[in-house]
Formats: C-alpha cells, structure tokens, sequence
C-alpha cells in the first residue's frame, strides 16, 4: 500500500550513505481466467490447487502495478518520493522558490519549470522558465515572475509547480512530468461553517412535523425525514428529487485491505464493525428557529456506554448542518478504523466533482503525490479494482464535492474545513470480503445507486510490510473525542 513511504524517504533523502527504497513486489503476479459468464479477473494463490494443498494465498499481489502493467494508485507516491528535482518555497507569497537538483551529472537544461497559480481551483496565472539553470547535486533560488498573487484572502491559492522534459529521450517523450510539488500560499483559508451564519441562511419558512414513526422537517422547495425510533435521517428530498435514500448513518470501520489482515485488524478492532448500528438511541430533541430547525438525536452504546451524538442544523435553503460529537467511555479501545458516515445516494448522480487533494486515490499517510485541485471524475472511476476486495478509492483534505445527473440536479457535500470522502457504486459490505464471500473483483455487486462515505478521518494503510506490521501511531484515529462538521445541500 506504500503508505508512511514519504517518511521513510526523509531519512533516505537525509543521510548521503543511506540507500532503500527497493520495490518489491514490481508486479502483481495474477493469472488472467474468466468467468462462467465470461468476465476477467485475476487469480492466485488458491485458485488452482485442492483445499488441502498449501497456497500462498493472495502474498503474490504485492505490485505497484496489475498483472497487465495497469497501474495502481501508490505508484505515484513513489514517483513522488523518488523524482531527481525538488523544491523549498522561501518565501513562496513573493513568487521565490528554491529549486534542487538531485541528479549526481546532468544538469536541469533539459527540462523547464512549468508553474500556475490557483485559487479555489482555479487557474488564475501560469508561465514557463526554460532550462533553469540549476548543475548537478545542487540547488539555486529562482523567481517565478508572479504578477499576482492572494488578491482574494477569502480563497484558497496554491501554487503547483511541474518539471517536464524538453526534447524526446527514449521511453520518455518531450513534456513528459518528471517531477511536481505544490505550496498553499494562504494557509490556513479553508473555513469551517459558523452555526450562527448558518441559521441565519435564508428567509423561508422551516417547520416540522410528527408522526408516530416519522419527524418531517419542512423547508421551501423540499423535506428532510428522519426515522423518530433511531433519530436517522432517512430521505433527503429537495425540488421534488430525493437526493438522499439512506444516511446519514455512523461508520467507524472499513472494509480490510491486505495490511490490515496482515497486522490482524479485523480482529483487533472487531468492536468497530457493527459500533454505528449498535448505538441506541437516548433522546430526539427537534427545536424551530426562526428560519430553522434544529434536531439533536444523542446515543449511548449499551456494552460499554460511550455516547455519540448528531445535531441537524436545517435551514431554509434546505442546506443540512451536521455535527457529530463521539465520546468513548473508556481509554484503552484498540484504534478507530474510520470516523464518519455513510449515506446512499439514489441511481443516476453519477457524474462527481470536488476540491481537495486528487486525482487518484489518497490517504493520509499516502498524499504527497496527491495535489489539492478541482477534478471531475465519474463514479465507475473512483472505483480501484485491486485483485483482492477491500477499501478504495478513498480522498483526503476535501473541501466540498458535488454529485449530479447531468442536468443540474444533485447534491453537494461541504466539509467544515474539510473531510474524507468516497464515492462507489459499491457498499462497505460489498468490500468487505469477511461479510460477503468470495474475495475476487468478480465476487462484487455493482450497484447503480452511490454509496457516499463522508468521514473527519480514516486511518492510514500502513506499508512497512503485510505480514505484520501495523499502521504508524501518527497515522491512526485514537479511541478518545472527536467531532467534526460538514453540510448537505442541493445543487
């Protein structure tokens, strides 16, 4: 999984006579075979021999790229780590950047410094320096040329920066990127949602109204409905189109990946599995504002008393502010798989958007390749189809994502400053080989529906090794308080 593989560069990087870093495994070592219907899919170990002859199971799948030579996402952390050229932003407001050149004989001649500046996303200023001249095993500070700068503090600006060759080699053509870096330069601007500005959203009219088994809340052009016994929101409807069909519910786990079996996750923090749908509900309190409504639905586990709580914070734009409080009763739990929630999403918002780090799948302790952006993608494309199932196509650092059918409909998540998300057209469930049988990407269901994943956080994946070794302590979610935010609305 190459997670914490940056760190370890560091040190790498840090002491000339010290060398690693050594790939192994290049390759998946799969063996295409095909369905009864006809579907490829990868096999291995076990799919060949009888039960009682030993296999080395799925230990032969430990490649940065598929059997086909297809890549997998980790292959750009470690395109990242191993690039010959880096930068130092000294200071990168004033447009001055110190380029290093890590290639022991040549020159950066043959290359030029491509740099644009974003803000929101947005490219608002770009240009080129040719052939920077920077010599071998050296390093010299170079000025960009930025006419602008952070006009708006209101928006976040990046500057992105790519180093791309100037003429065709062999294997690798002119323009090709060899190495890339990126530098907020307004840390800190992403904000998080004030509650009181919130409320204050809108001058429609919000009310609500109970059944026995249903609380409605009623807002201009649409309804949100939540389940009166678990205090759920269970439909999210908004101009006459049901954005939401499920969720949000609360999720501390994931579907193990390799890594995790290998360090025996799924065992060591069983208790997470089912901890969302074990909560029970204490209290559903809704509250009407003067342009609001206000749910608070408060939990306690019944083993081991931890309490859990979610406010909804509904104004008259139809915008839903969610804020989650976790409190574990206890200080020795084993660490949290996940902290956030899921919801599902009806067929045919397939098309996504967002702004945070991308394109390719994340995690916090595998993003440096991944740049903060604006990127559009479908659903079927967030979908990593590793050999063995399990956890994908999660990103981190997310600001806000939209997901729509094409013709302005849709729904849009906002983090408060920011959140994880993944977006597939398969469940948790349906990853999680210890629940569904069968561990091939020929095992899994698709659905047309979108399983939403919005979380504060999920753990890293771990990469020192599968046969052991556990995820870095700075990269786990400890089993103490947490919260976070984010809003729902429509497009």
């Amino acid at each position: 999984s190459n997670g914490n593989f940056m760190d370890y560069w560091d040190v790498i990087e840090k002491y000339d006579q010290l060398q690693g870093g050594f790939i192994w495994d290049w390759v998946d070592q799969g063996i295409a075979q095909q369905s009864d219907d006809g579907t490829k899919y990868w096999a291995y170990g076990g799919d060949f021999e009888p039960e009682d002859v030993h296999n080395d199971g799925s230990f032969c799948l430990n490649g940065m790229v598929f059997p086909d030579r297809t890549i997998h996402p980790s292959i750009f952390e470690m395109k990242r780590a191993y690039q010959y050229v880096d930068f130092e932003a000294v200071p990168v407001n004033q447009g001055v950047i110190k380029v290093i050149n890590r290639h022991d004989f040549i020159s950066l001649e043959g290359f030029d410094l491509k740099w644009e500046l974003t803000a929101e996303g947005v490219v608002v200023e770009s240009g080129v320096l040719e052939s920077p001249e920077v010599g071998p095993a050296s390093s010299s500070y170079v000025e960009l040329g930025l006419s602008g700068g952070v006009e708006d503090p209101s928006k976040e600006y990046f500057l992105n920066l790519t180093v791309v060759s100037r003429e065709d080699a062999p294997m690798v053509p002119a323009g090709h990127e060899v190495a890339g870096g990126q530098f907020a330069m307004n840390p800190g601007a992403a904000r998080s949602v004030c509650t009181e500005e919130f409320a204050e959203k809108g001058t429609g009219e919000v009310s609500f109204v109970e059944t026995k088994t249903v609380l409605t809340v009623q807002v201009p052009g649409g309804e949100i409905h939540f389940n009166r016994s678990t205090g759920q929101m269970t439909s999210y409807v908004m101009n006459n189109t049901e954005l939401l069909s499920a969720g949000p519910v609360p999720n501390f786990w994931r579907a193990p990946i390799e890594n995790d079996f290998g360090n025996r996750l799924e065992k060591r923090c069983a208790m997470w599995k089912t901890f969302g749908e074990e909560l029970t509900l204490q209290t559903l309190v809704p509250v009407e504002l003067d342009s609001a409504v206000v749910l608070v639905a408060e939990y306690i586990h019944p083993e081991n008393a931890s309490n859990y709580k979610v406010a909804y914070h509904c104004n008259s734009l139809g915008e839903v502010l969610v804020s989650v409080e976790f409190t574990p009763s206890k200080d020795n739990f084993p660490e949290v798989p996940r902290f956030g929630m899921s919801m599902v999403v009806p067929e045919g918002f397939h098309m996504l958007e967002y702004f945070g780090r991308g394109p390719h799948e994340n995690y916090i302790d595998r993003n440096h390749s991944s740049h903060v952006g604006l990127y559009k993608s479908s659903v079927d494309e967030q979908y990593v189809p590793y050999i063995t199932t399990g956890e994908n196509g999660n990103k981190t650092e997310v600001r806000w994502l939209t997901l729509s059918d094409g013709k302005g409909n849709g729904l849009m998540i906002k983090g408060s400053p920011t959140i994880d998300f993944s977006a597939l057209h398969y469940s948790q469930d349906q990853l999680d080989r210890e629940v569904r049988d069968g561990a091939h990407t020929i095992d899994l269901e698709k659905s047309e529906k979108v399983f939403l994943n919005v979380d504060w956080k999920q753990m890293g994946v771990g990469g020192d090794n599968s046969w052991g070794a556990q995820t870095h302590s700075e990269y786990l979610l400890r089993a103490e308080p947490m919260k976070y935010s984010y809003v729902i609305s429509p497009l």
